[in-house]
């Protein structure tokens, strides 16, 4: 099977076929998760928002696929309690909402299955209104009960997530290369296809031949759809925002803050984030798929910030507060109403399109997905549609390490935190390059070689952003930028000019941002 997509569905899938003892290429484009799957609120949630249309199926999906990501990975997933407000007596009201609760915990009494004891995730209750005002200081007062409160997960870095499912896949005998697109697809007259990659970083061609191709490219995804199927209606696309600020606004839970705005209902969700920030959003505007996503400008940065301080305004945010921010690019609902809603209507659902009953290609299917929580459960769909995967037959990543040391030193244990079970292949890297490149001490010169060696970082930015937490929150420092950069240069042999290129791309996209101009 090739897939074709290296964020977190693609990674998953690799995944799950290569337990089930398929072949597996996974060819990305960019780098993994370079697009939609590092621009999130880090939400691994349960679906409690389908509990008031009473989609019992869809809350199912999440949950299994919840519980499944964080007993995969669980040195990435923490427990996070979030926190609705009540007001009034309604189906907001803390009244209602201790149903809510209860009906939630009723559908996930599973959700702690197999989990470690530190992973569970306790049962969902409400506090009284002096509770609400010490977790979340500044609310208005007037009317308010209490608040309810559930439990979701937090991924503490979704990006490293992805490559953690990419590397068990690798474990299990599955081929990943980032900077490899296709180009091309067609039947080779025997059955099988013929697939044109295309290198970036070696900037060559490689043909190969494949019985079967997943095609889970994200924004992409209709791009890699024009084989001989049918015609479709084009796809409309809507930019989700989110941004980082440099205040702990909720350092107990991540806060759901509805209110509405321009006679629409609004709600925005806070998270507390590596301590000192808070991640908000989303916020959705319809765009095309062509309009480059990054730099976003300054006045869409604004008009979520509006948002914000129309909702919450203790919060007193200023744009010189936005230390960072995500976007990427969901389908808009097809049945929706046309573009220019102030918030346009995401699909529910993935989809999966079987290209052979659109008169294309056999053994060729596009999925088109939208929730990053969910991937294993549509996996799953999609494995049920391949040919020739047996019974789960590969080691899981945990069982292929369990007989690993576990870590001593202070540095051994900083490792475990950052890397799980797969601490002990950062270890010696780590032993021969000790010191560390910022300093809040979150990143040592080793790393940066394994990341290299290891895990396929190619440029500086794959480095800044996806395979360490420096770029996360804000724009790192240019001694920090300079010192990575140069061991980046030396193994790929760069001249001065490449490298001051591949510091320019860190740069720019912060480039909106106040703290970029500072670190310039």
């Amino acid at each position: 099977a090739l897939v074709v997509g290296g964020g977190i569905h693609g990674a998953v899938l690799a995944y799950k076929a290569a337990c089930r003892g398929l072949k597996v290429l996974l060819a990305e484009k960019q780098d993994f998760a370079a697009a939609n799957s590092s621009n999130s609120l880090k939400i691994l949630h349960g679906g409690l928002r389908y509990l008031q249309n009473l989609d019992f199926r869809r809350m199912r999906d999440s949950i299994n696929s919840r519980r499944e990501m964080m007993q995969f990975a669980p040195h990435l997933v923490s427990t996070l309690p979030c926190a609705l407000p009540a007001y009034g007596h309604g189906l907001k009201g803390r009244e209602i909402m201790r149903i809510a609760m209860l009906l939630n915990d009723l559908v996930g009494l599973d959700r702690n299955r197999d989990l470690a004891p530190a992973s569970k995730l306790p049962a969902g209750h409400t506090v009284n209104k002096a509770q609400c005002l010490e977790w979340m200081p500044g609310l208005d007062p007037q009317g308010l009960h209490g608040a309810s409160v559930w439990y979701d997960a937090l991924a503490t870095n979704t990006e490293r997530l992805v490559l953690e499912y990419i590397l068990g896949a690798c474990d299990l005998g599955a081929r990943a290369i980032n900077y490899l697109s296709l180009e091309s697809l067609s039947p080779d007259g025997q059955g099988q296809l013929q697939a044109l990659l295309h290198d970036h970083h070696g900037d060559r061609d490689v043909s190969i031949r494949v019985e079967q191709v997943v095609n889970w490219a994200g924004m992409r995804f209709e791009a890699l759809t024009g084989d001989h199927s049918r015609p479709r209606a084009p796809m409309r696309w809507a930019r989700a925002l989110n941004i980082v600020v440099r205040k702990n606004l909720f350092p107990h839970c991540a806060a759901a803050l509805e209110q509405t705005l321009d006679d629409r209902k609004r709600m925005l969700f806070l998270v507390p984030w590596r301590e000192r920030y808070t991640l908000i959003g989303t916020h959705y505007l319809e765009q095309d798929r062509d309009v480059p996503l990054f730099p976003v400008g300054k006045d869409h940065l604004r008009a979520l910030l509006d948002e914000i301080n129309a909702l919450y305004p203790d919060a007193g945010l200023r744009f010189s507060d936005i230390s960072f921010y995500h976007a990427g690019l969901l389908p808009v609902e097809r049945k929706a109403a046309q573009s220019g809603a102030a918030q346009p209507a995401l699909e529910k659902s993935a989809a999966i399109v079987d290209h052979a009953r659109q008169g294309g290609l056999e053994n060729v299917f596009s999925i088109n997905s939208t929730k990053y929580t969910t991937a294993p459960q549509v996996a799953e769909q999609v494995l049920k549609r391949l040919k020739n995967p047996s019974a789960a037959v590969g080691a899981t990543l945990r069982g292929e390490a369990s007989s690993s040391p576990a870590p001593e030193s202070e540095r051994d244990c900083y490792l475990f935190d950052k890397y799980g079970q797969r601490w002990h292949r950062v270890k010696p890297y780590a032993d021969a390059h000790a010191d560390w490149l910022d300093e809040d001490r979150t990143l040592l010169h080793g790393e940066v070689h394994y990341f290299i060696r290891e895990e396929m970082a190619l440029h500086l930015e794959d480095i800044v952003f996806r395979r360490s937490d420096l770029g996360s929150a804000e724009c790192p420092s240019m001694k920090s930028l300079n010192q990575i950069a140069q061991i980046v240069a030396n193994e790929y042999s760069w001249s001065t000019e490449k490298t001051n290129k591949e510091i320019s791309k860190v740069l720019r996209r912060y480039a909106p941002l106040e703290s970029a101009a500072l670190a310039t």
